[in-house]
């Protein structure tokens, strides 16, 4: 892992560029990734890439990774939205089939995501992420059922004052891709609490064995 804390990011990356490097993880501040020039970080054998930096968005835009599979972004603190991070990077990520997103807030945006990782195949989430990728309205975009997704592993989000976190976007995206007529995932739910609704866990039990081939750690009712 390299931490950028200490380095100046355009010139020091810059000095990767080229480099036979197959896998770079990056972590810790910096606001001057946006002095980055569009496509300038050359990594042509890149295929992982772990990043937990804050304000990324001038490195996506810079960064160039033909052969990149696996993108795993949990930075401390996302400073934008995923439509923000992520606007107009067309299909550079298009190879990406592994993808962990961690830490979005619910009320972002996240369409973006569907258009930068059309073809991803095994998804990770952390507790509060699903919501705004699965998030439905009536403008949502057909890639939003992820046509190439195989399986998903979605990280549940603790009771808040008793509340439950029950994820209701989940169950009505599953039943929306199900309608598409696409094939079945493999859903991994770590952690699923129903604040004292026992029939939240059966509607979510009936949509997994309809919809998806599933498994569960921990289902609570609190």
């Amino acid at each position: 892992m390299i931490p950028l804390d200490s380095e100046d990011p355009p010139s020091f990356l810059g000095s990767l560029s080229s480099r036979n490097l197959t896998s770079l993880s990056l972590s810790g501040e910096s606001w001057t990734f946006a002095q980055l020039p569009p496509n300038s970080i050359q990594f042509p054998l890149l295929e992982t890439l772990v990043c937990s930096v804050r304000s990324a968005e001038g490195l996506m835009q810079a960064l160039v990774a033909p052969v990149l599979s696996h993108f795993d972004y949990c930075p401390p603190v996302w400073d934008a939205s995923p439509d923000d991070m992520f606007a107009g990077l067309g299909d550079k990520f298009s190879n990406v089939i592994r993808l962990t997103l961690s830490g979005m807030d619910p009320l972002h945006e996240a369409k973006a995501i569907y258009s930068t990782f059309p073809n991803v195949r095994h998804m990770v989430l952390g507790p509060h992420d699903s919501i705004p990728i699965f998030r439905l309205g009536d403008d949502s975009p057909s890639e939003a059922t992820w046509h190439h997704l195989e399986s998903l592993t979605v990280d549940g989000a603790k009771p808040i004052r008793g509340q439950s976190t029950f994820p209701h976007h989940l169950v009505r995206w599953l039943k929306y891709r199900q309608h598409t007529r696409q094939s079945k995932l493999r859903v991994r739910l770590c952690t699923v609490y129903a604040t004292g609704d026992w029939n939240c866990l059966w509607n979510l039990h009936e949509v997994l064995l309809n919809f998806a081939f599933w498994s569960g750690q921990a289902f609570s009712s609190i």
